[in-house]
Parts: structure tokens; sequence; C-alpha cells
């Protein structure tokens, strides 16, 4: 299911033209809702704790988040005529982004391999998105509805996992781009006001955007 789904995402990233088009609305709104279709479809998988599954969810999900990534342009074109959409949109794919980074703590902390082999396409694909919205947020002049705060490393069940528990830089992953250690902290993950739980990091932290 979570494969059919990822198909319907990249099938509506192929019918949406990379300059504004009159098709633009009708495209967010399938956006708006195969993305938080997405988004619950990660949220009840993660439930049965089981590698194979687990690291389909971040198969699917990574190749969906590179749909959302591309998507991320024509987002930003109907900001001005459709902020909610846009805000919604956003969020769930905020939600699934959270769910995939929650398995990537679980599967680190389990030494669970399938998990493993994928945290570092996962990571790389999130920070692209997350460059992508903050490029759509200063090209159209809306940084100030947006912040940035701390999150923390995350089990399935979202309960908070100590530093102490947390491997740092495992081979064949990549270090932060700074270089420096963390204390079990995440990177800044932008969201909106009104929402105090962003997303779980995938390896030392990551950032994540959703307006006010």
């Amino acid at each position: 299911i979570i494969e059919h789904s990822s198909d319907a995402i990249v099938r509506l990233e192929g019918q949406v033209s990379s300059s504004p088009s009159d098709s633009d609305s009708a495209h967010l709104e399938e956006l708006q809702g195969l993305s938080g279709s997405f988004a619950s479809l990660l949220g009840l998988a993660k439930k049965w704790d089981d590698s194979e599954v687990l690291a389909a969810c971040l198969k699917w999900g990574n190749r969906s988040l590179s749909s959302f990534t591309r998507l991320v342009p024509m987002m930003f074109r109907q900001l001005k005529h459709n902020k909610d959409a846009v805000k919604k949109a956003i969020k769930s794919i905020q939600d699934s982004t959270k769910v995939m980074q929650h398995i990537c703590a679980h599967g680190k902390i389990k030494t669970d391999k399938r998990v493993i082999a994928l945290v570092p396409y996962v990571k790389k694909n999130l920070e692209t998105f997350l460059f992508k919205v903050k490029a759509g947020l200063s090209a159209t002049n809306a940084m100030e509805g947006w912040w940035m705060g701390n999150m923390k490393h995350r089990d399935l069940g979202g309960k908070e996992i100590e530093s102490s528990q947390y491997p740092m830089h495992e081979s064949g992953e990549e270090e932060d781009n700074d270089g420096k250690e963390d204390d079990g902290e995440e990177k800044e993950d932008a969201g909106s006001q009104e929402e105090e739980d962003g997303n779980a990091s995938t390896e030392d932290e990551e950032e994540e955007a959703v307006s006010d």
C-alpha cells in the first residue's frame, strides 16, 4: 500500500509543470491529499516494529520525499493564493519525515542493518527538502512566518532517546556539515508556532519547515 501511495506521488510530480500553470491549484489540492494519506500510512506501518516493514517505509518514504522536494516550487507558487493548503501539505510532509526519522533512530539503537543502510540517503533527502523550502520562503519573502527549534531523538513510540544510547557517526554515514558533535538534540527543526513537536533526527540533527 505504501508503494502504491508513493507511486501516486511520483505520478503527480510528473504532471506538474516547472513553470506557473493554471493547473497548479488543482495539483496543490491533490498533493495535500496524497501527502496526508502517505503520512497516515507511515504512521500505521511503523507500529509493526518489523525490520522489513520499517526498511520499506524508509525506501518508499525516501522516494516520495524526493518527489515532494521537486514539488516545492509549485507549492510556493501557490503560497500567495492558497496559504492554508500549502501549510497543510508541508505539515503532512513533516509528519512523514518525522516518522522516517523515528525509524532511523530506532534502527540505529537496534543496530538494524536494513534500516541503517538507508539512513544516509534519508538524511541527504531531508536536507535537500529543507534547502528547497528555505529557498522558497526566501523567494516569497515569507521567512518571518516560520521558526526553528531544537528537537530530540525519539524512538518509534515517540519516547526520547538518551544521548548516551544514541550512536554517533557510525561507519558509512556522513558527519554533520560543521563537524560538531551534539548532545542528543537535533538540529534546528522548523515548525508552526502552535506546534511544538517537530521531527526527530536521522543522524545528528535535521531541520524542517512548517508555517505559522
